[in-house]
């Protein structure tokens, strides 16, 4: 039976066996396989792998050693059952074969990332034989022996530490994996911000946005002096309204993927005042020119003037940055009747225009 047989003599009476351990049961070391409920005359017992004879016994009690240590994770034997007439009968057997400690492997919400405080470690920890004991060692001492995970506290500050887990399955085979850990005691910090700190903003709201950095990642941010909802995706954005002028504190309420929260804040400078222009030099309006003219202007504002325009017949024709502010005009270039202002910009962005003269050639 689970045997094939061959005649080699005139006598042809199948010998027959039954071994131990039984088929697909798990193996390990010096494995002893055992013929049992034999033929009475059974000659030899052998084993095969590959072909290759590794053991063979000629009497009882029928015990063939097998060195399991250089078989697969699935490991074939060829059994061959010899009587005194010379009839073979084959036996094909497969066993799993388990010389390595367990498998162990960790669940992380974030790759060797923890949090501050209590935090529970879980872990997969399997064995073909079965898992006998398991170790967790944290900070250089011995924490836990679950077989599945604890819970342990890291205290309260960012820091880097080791985990260590320590397996042995029911065959005394050991383990040990390492884990390095980061502990993450901190809500997140602002990478970037625009508008700036300080920026000039004009208006009556502005967009503002966050760049936010976390080693457990951020979650969110949510505009608190503001009035659009709370952002989920970096860069993490939001509308404020603006105010008198004068400095504006943006709040921000950021939060990590464990929920370590705090507030943070840009400050921008709001500026809705047009700047001061006045025309110190320059023919007055409806006046007769000819040939060059020169026109200067003096401008002023609290947050400073980023430049003074001169257009004429309300094109751009020249812009001036440093005071006094000069223009010189080629009147033969504009025929015989033509207009002309200056416009005043502060570095806010605020705007003031002169009233329009007209020039006469």
């Amino acid at each position: 039976p689970g045997g094939r047989t061959a005649r080699t003599g005139t006598e042809f009476i199948a010998p027959e066996a039954s071994f131990s351990p039984a088929a697909n049961t798990v193996v390990h070391g010096i494995t002893k396989i055992t013929g049992t409920a034999l033929s009475d005359d059974v000659a030899e017992i052998a084993i095969s792998r590959g072909g290759e004879k590794v053991s063979r016994v000629t009497a009882a009690p029928w015990e063939l050693a097998w060195d399991t240590t250089k078989a697969a994770l699935r490991g074939g034997l060829t059994l061959q059952v010899t009587d005194r007439a010379g009839n073979v009968t084959t036996y094909h057997r497969y066993y799993a074969v388990d010389n390595v400690g367990p498998d162990v492997s960790f669940s992380w919400d974030v790759p060797n990332v923890v949090h501050a405080g209590k935090f529970y470690l879980s872990s997969w920890i399997s064995d073909r034989s079965g898992v006998d004991r398991v170790e967790w060692w944290i900070d250089g001492a011995l924490r836990s022996t679950s077989k599945t995970g604890f819970t342990y506290d890291f205290g309260g500050r960012s820091r880097t530490t080791m985990l260590e887990i320590r397996a042995w399955d029911v065959n005394g085979y050991a383990s040990t994996e390492n884990f390095p850990l980061t502990v993450d005691a901190d809500p997140p910090k602002v990478a970037s911000a625009a508008p700036a700190n300080g920026t000039l903003v004009r208006g009556t709201s502005v967009a503002a946005s966050l760049r936010l950095s976390d080693i457990s990642g951020v979650d969110y941010a949510t505009p608190v002096s503001g009035y659009t909802p709370t952002d989920f995706t970096s860069p993490y954005t939001g509308r404020f309204k603006l105010g008198k002028d004068g400095k504006l504190t943006l709040k921000w309420w950021v939060t990590d993927y464990w929920y370590q929260s705090k507030y943070v804040y840009q400050t921008v400078v709001v500026d809705n005042t047009k700047p001061k222009l006045t025309v110190t030099k320059g023919p007055k309006n409806g006046a007769k020119v000819k040939s060059t003219v020169k026109v200067q202007a003096a401008a002023s504002d609290k947050n400073r003037i980023a430049k003074v325009q001169l257009l004429i017949n309300g094109k751009v024709i020249a812009s001036d940055s440093t005071a006094a502010y000069t223009f010189t005009i080629n009147t033969k270039k504009y025929g015989k009747k033509f207009t002309v202002k200056l416009r005043a910009y502060d570095k806010a962005g605020n705007a003031t225009t002169t009233t329009t003269r007209t020039w006469h050639r």
